[in-house]
């Protein structure tokens, strides 16, 4: 039995989506938010990973979303969660003073 190359690329670019989507989102999150803390990115990773599961298993999309849908997710998620619970900042220490 041999596997053709088309269908090989297209199950490599899914496992790609699969773990570049929230990484990208996680990486957004960073670069984009200035009140996205730990917690907040974690709940985002946390939601693009299970969301993505879901997407492999239980519909026929095909894998080139994957990555798009693992940004959005980690995203939306992150950034809602800042929203509805902020973190309390950290008092700024000063060594030098």
């Amino acid at each position: 039995a041999s596997v053709q190359v088309e269908y090989l690329w297209d199950a490599f670019l899914a496992i790609m989506g699969l773990a570049g989507g929230t990484l990208a989102g996680l990486f957004l999150l960073g670069i984009v938010t200035r009140t996205v803390r730990t917690p907040h990115a974690w709940l985002g990773v946390i939601a693009s990973v299970a969301t993505l599961v879901y997407v492999r298993l239980a519909t026929n999309l095909s894998g080139l979303l994957y990555g798009a849908i693992g940004v959005v997710v980690c995203f939306v998620t992150g950034s809602a969660a800042s929203k509805i619970w902020p973190a309390r900042r950290r008092p700024e220490t000063n060594p030098v003073a």
